[in-house]
């Protein structure tokens, strides 16, 4: 294929889909793609896009963000000045916040960075959107995303603000001011470290627990909870809610991933046809060990299995079938004596479900992104091939980019049908000729 083209001829032109589920039909040309909504026989012109604008995605880790997680392991706050000084984020406490919350960093160090950054950490809250989360929801959501500092000056002033956060975002349906909210925290994480201390408990590290106490009944930890609200501001039934909670399911306060086993887990898609079963994923772990399972759980998912128990076996793995459309997060979730030993890579694991097909192109611009699916893959091979060599950066004269303007003009939203199309999109090509014709002819005047 040739670099360059003298005049505007169509390559290739197929359906697609743009995700997550919008029908579209591409028009690739030597220097453009335009992207139509099919209609019948026709087809509106929705974008023109210069090629020499777009770039494929790409999915390596740039070298900057690499350099800046090897720093933050050690020192968070020369990392995060490290990425203001390449200008990959900026001052704004959002922007840093949004960062932490996106990106899978040593939980222990993001812990202690947050406890020292009082508006970031408001706003890594506010990642959260508390709203309508149910107190041990929203604990256990904060408390996969770091870990616990082992000392009580660090350890404080995270519990507070968070205590506060999630009372502001939902003082309308809770009848108990902040202060009572960061009681009913303290004493989730007092029984958790009760319940399950024997998993290096950092709550109870903090708290000088020297001795696990053996696991409090209900009816006692009700009792114990009455010393602290004296006034019966809590009901009776959140606190029992609390109590299951805990009991079935143990919160996340382990020592941090020093200690922590990585998973291996190789096959994840990052999309799925409605309805359709996934390939294998896989998950590998050093040796078998009876004391670990991992839970699967998503919206709209479906796992088989949802369990994956190693026992026997150093490997597991499992299926994912999407139930409706749209990008679906899901999560893995430690479980067993042994839990607390294995960290899941990923921090924010999705699927985006669509109608089916299998082959995507991700494409972007100076303003957006689109990702579209192709059905078949030799259909997409000849896409991404033909995409890599019209792809790079080609300057474009005054000419050029008058001709594109009365195309983009033209065509906006006409519905056409796949001949005139393509004459249109050639023909505006010649434009470009016949205006440095005619200025070569006032030249010479």
């Amino acid at each position: 294929m040739t670099k360059h083209f003298d005049t505007r001829h169509c390559l290739l032109h197929a359906p697609v889909t743009q995700l997550p589920d919008k029908d579209r039909y591409l028009f690739l040309f030597s220097d453009l793609l335009v992207i139509c909504k099919p209609t019948q026989n026709l087809f509106k012109v929705k974008q023109i896009l210069e090629l020499s604008q777009i770039t494929l995605r790409d999915t390596k880790i740039h070298p900057i963000l690499l350099t800046a997680f090897r720093k933050f392991n050690t020192k968070a706050p020369q990392a995060i000045g490290y990425l203001i000084q390449k200008r990959v984020l900026t001052q704004d406490p959002l922007c840093i916040a949004r960062f932490l919350y996106k990106t899978p960093l040593n939980r222990r160090q993001l812990a202690l960075y947050l406890s020292q950054q009082t508006e970031i950490y408001d706003c890594f809250l506010d990642c959260f959107r508390l709203a309508h989360l149910t107190l041990d929801q929203a604990l256990r959501q904060l408390l996969i995303m770091i870990c616990l500092p082992e000392h009580w000056n660090s350890l404080e002033p995270l519990l507070v603000r968070f205590a506060k956060k999630w009372h502001d975002a939902n003082q309308n349906v809770v009848g108990f001011d902040g202060d009572r909210v960061l009681k009913v925290v303290m004493a989730t994480l007092f029984l958790n470290s009760e319940v399950w201390f024997g998993f290096g408990d950092l709550f109870g590290l903090a708290r000088g627990i020297q001795a696990a106490p053996s696991r409090p009944l209900l009816e006692t930890f009700l009792e114990r909870w009455n010393e602290y609200d004296g006034y019966h501001l809590v009901p009776r039934e959140f606190m029992t809610a609390i109590y299951q909670s805990v009991l079935k399911e143990r919160l996340e306060t382990v020592q941090g991933e020093e200690e922590s086993a990585l998973l291996d887990i190789s096959g994840l898609p990052s999309r799925l046809a409605l309805g359709c079963t996934s390939e294998e994923v896989t998950v590998k772990i050093a040796a078998p060990d009876p004391g670990l399972q991992i839970k699967l759980g998503g919206s709209d998912l479906v796992f088989e299995p949802s369990l994956l128990d190693f026992s026997m076996s150093s490997q597991q793995s499992f299926k994912i079938i999407g139930q409706s459309l749209g990008k679906k997060p899901f999560r893995m979730t430690m479980a067993g004596s042994n839990g607390g030993s294995y960290q899941c890579p990923f921090r924010h694991m999705s699927v985006w479900v669509d109608r089916g097909k299998q082959y995507t192109l991700d494409l972007t611009d100076l303003n957006h992104r689109y990702t579209f699916s192709l059905e078949k893959q030799e259909e997409y091979l000849q896409w991404m091939e033909t995409l890599k060599t019209l792809c790079r950066p080609t300057p474009k004269g005054l000419e050029y980019q008058i001709a594109l303007r009365v195309l983009r003009e033209g065509l906006f939203e006409k519905h056409l049908d796949q001949i005139t199309m393509i004459k249109q999109v050639v023909h505006n090509s010649r434009i470009p000729l016949v205006l440095g014709f005619l200025q070569s002819c006032l030249n010479d005047l």
